[in-house]
């Protein structure tokens, strides 16, 4: 059992079935009927789960823990046939989910604390997929701040418990470490939760640019993909779609250089000298693009007010940049899973590719791994190098190439979907940051070339 020297041992376990009630009852707080009467929920599970730890650890010895289940079975077996008389509800996942977290709590007073809550993270994600059937029912828009500190919520409760539950040592040659892999999969989340939570808080109708700017730590590819498609219902909005695409693909080698700092700070000034030509070209390239389109609005507006007739064109309004690009939240269960399994899929095939391929090897698999994840080659490749298992330039070229990679799926896609009016400008600065990282590669592999 968990135990700390200034802890008392119950108190841990008391906590651990509070967590447990938690997780369930957020999950349970938003019940398929909302007519619907019910004790279940964060206001509720966790003085059950709470309730049946106190009951098994205070009188071992005596039926109380049983008695409790009983008046327990008896209450939820009355809510069951109330709700079904009013409402028609037939499911019993909400009363089942009571019974475990009573069940549960007694099961750490018994000493056991893996077992319940692995066992609350497997009913979690049960209930969960269960809501999502329900919601894809449902015609509404459930994406409101509410139900994102919910889930925001769920999610750093099933992040304590998977870190209590996975072990903490490297199985096989390879060194696969589960609970590394989860802190990296925490790390990306955590990133993405900035971009997601600030462009919520920005608005819905919230500028082009701003949401580049927020999107570069979520997912540029997204919204590259998103207002290349845009950009053939908005056709007036081609300049802006061009330059946040641009900008957005810029705060990628921010987020990138963050990832860096956070897992091996030692790479961090090589890293930043091979980016920095790569930011200053994309930031004077969307600066540039942005002074343009603000001369040419300011134009328009004094052409209307001035000689040209009423009946005339009017210039775009402040508002028309602004448009709301939808983005899923990044603490979906499931993203973030498929996540930690590329990382570290791409952690083996990383050490392999060394071993047998040589740094060349390397090169290649991270140029590939790029098209599907840039940030599990860098958390893989900086976490191998904290380990003395890659050199500092095969890790920091890598990281680059794979970036690279990223760069060309982003232009074959403004190639591919976008209008022209919006495809050639975002091909041409898309183009002039992979020519400026690819010098920058070329350079660094000459002067690596010579010192042989």
């Amino acid at each position: 059992m968990l135990s700390l020297e200034f802890i008392p041992g119950w108190a841990i376990s008391l906590a651990l079935a509070l967590i447990i009630g938690l997780l369930i009852g957020l999950e349970q707080d938003n019940p398929p009927h909302a007519s619907s009467r019910h004790f279940s929920g964060i206001s509720t599970l966790p003085l059950i789960s709470m309730g049946g730890f106190i009951t098994l650890h205070w009188w071992p010895n005596q039926p109380v823990f049983l008695l409790g289940l009983a008046v327990l079975g008896i209450l939820i077996t009355a809510m069951f046939v109330r709700n079904s008389m009013l409402n028609g509800s037939t499911g019993i996942g909400q009363e089942i989910s009571i019974l475990l977290c009573w069940l549960l709590g007694g099961i750490i007073a018994t000493g056991e604390w893996i077992a319940p809550l692995v066992i609350a993270v497997v009913t979690t994600l049960v209930l969960g997929a269960r809501a999502t059937s329900i919601n894809k029912g449902n015609k509404g828009d459930p994406g409101t701040s509410t139900n994102d500190m919910t889930i925001l919520g769920k999610f750093v409760l099933l992040a304590m418990v998977a870190y209590l539950v996975l072990p903490n040592q490297e199985f096989t040659q390879l060194n696969i470490n589960p609970r590394q892999i989860w802190s990296m999969m925490l790390l990306v989340t955590g990133i993405a939760c900035i971009g997601y939570f600030g462009m919520r808080a920005a608005g819905e109708r919230r500028h082009l640019l701003l949401t580049a700017l927020f999107s570069g730590l979520i997912s540029s590819t997204a919204l590259t993909l998103a207002l290349s498609r845009l950009s053939h219902l908005r056709p007036e909005l081609s300049a802006s779609i061009a330059t946040s695409i641009i900008a957005a693909s810029t705060v990628m080698f921010v987020r990138l250089l963050l990832e860096v700092a956070i897992v091996q700070p030692a790479l961090l000034p090589i890293t930043t000298v091979l980016f920095l030509p790569i930011l200053i070209t994309g930031a004077w390239l969307s600066w540039r693009n942005y002074s343009n389109m603000a001369r040419a609005a300011h134009g328009g507006a004094s052409a209307v007010g001035g000689r040209m007739p009423e009946a005339a064109a009017a210039p775009p309004t402040p508002s028309a940049n602004h448009v709301d690009v939808p983005f899923s939240n990044p603490l979906d269960l499931t993203a973030v899973l498929q996540f930690g399994a590329l990382y570290g899929l791409l952690f083996a095939l990383v050490q392999l590719a060394f071993s047998h391929a040589g740094a060349m090897g390397v090169y290649a698999l991270s140029l590939a791994a790029g098209i599907v994840s840039v940030d599990a080659v860098t958390l893989s490749m900086a976490q191998l190098h904290a380990t003395d298992s890659l050199p500092a330039a095969v890790v920091v070229l890598g990281i680059t190439l794979a970036a690279v990679g990223n760069l060309l799926v982003k232009l074959g896609i403004v190639w591919g979907l976008a209008n022209r009016s919006a495809a050639t400008p975002a091909a041409a600065g898309l183009g002039a940051i992979i020519t400026i990282a690819a010098v920058s590669v070329g350079i660094i592999l000459l002067l690596a070339w010579r010192a042989l």
